[in-house]
């Protein structure tokens, strides 16, 4: 069993720190290089059971080449797929679907002030996710599309929703089905990072993924609402960010799985 951790992220403390959890593990680490801009798959060769973790671009290129085994796991559907399966415990059910050409057209968005949150409608770093009018959500996707050497094309699907509270957010980590580790990480809109992680935030999650999981191996983020408990997103495991998550489970689980 080898992870292949790519060692020139802006943030090198996750990588790191995984690196040296897989090695007390027992676990072969191969370091990854990432050229700056490249989308081409990484050198390295396919004798044995390989974990990838390490920049999108990395996985993206990872699953498109699928030479090794389980190399990273992709999510295999989208937003809109999430709200058709979980329904009311997604975050955003009452989204609007659109293309980034669809939301530059928009007459009605673009003469509105409204405040809309705006992300990718797949699992998908092309965007963050941001909070803006609709006529400033508008004017963006239009110069987007003006650009010459844009990295969204005129058909990539956006998610409109209208910005909801949040007093926490925490992140679970989740193979099989299983809750292995989590993290709190947000409170009231501020990073606040801890190890903390209510039973009832296991529960919720384990009883949703019941339904069906979106990856054998993915990240769940959760939020509460009010009262009521709901799934942010879904963030494909291997470019996810631990936080205060367990490391030791994290790596026996998935190392396990793989």
């Amino acid at each position: 069993m080898r992870w292949a951790i790519q060692t020139n992220l802006g943030s090198r403390s996750d990588a790191e720190a995984l690196a040296a959890v897989c090695r007390a593990q027992g676990h072969a680490v191969a370091p990854i290089v990432r050229p700056p801009f490249s989308d081409a798959a990484p050198e390295l060769d396919t004798d044995e059971a390989t974990v990838f973790y390490g920049s999108s671009s990395l996985i993206d290129s990872v699953v498109r080449d699928g030479r090794w085994r389980p190399g990273a796991w992709a999510l295999d559907d989208d937003y809109a797929s999430w709200i058709e399966r979980y329904g009311a415990h997604m975050l955003n059910v009452d989204a609007r679907f659109l293309s980034l050409e669809e939301l530059a057209a928009d007459a009605e968005l673009a003469n509105s002030e409204a405040l809309r949150f705006c992300r990718p409608s797949a699992d998908s770093k092309l965007i963050a996710g941001q909070v803006d009018s609709g006529a400033a959500l508008v004017a963006w996707a239009r110069r987007v599309l003006a650009l010459e050497d844009a990295s969204m094309d005129p058909d990539t699907k956006l998610m409109l929703a209208e910005p909801v509270g949040l007093s926490d957010e925490w992140r679970t980590f989740v193979v099989d089905g299983r809750v292995v580790a989590g993290s709190h990480y947000r409170s009231y809109q501020r990073l606040e990072v801890s190890p903390d992680l209510p039973g009832e935030v296991v529960a919720f999650t384990e009883a949703l993924l019941a339904r069906g999981s979106p990856a054998p191996v993915v990240v769940v983020d959760i939020a509460r609402s009010g009262s009521g408990l709901y799934v942010v997103e879904f963030n494909g495991f291997n470019s996810s960010g631990f936080y205060a998550a367990e490391l030791s489970a994290i790596v026996a689980a998935v190392s396990e799985r793989a």
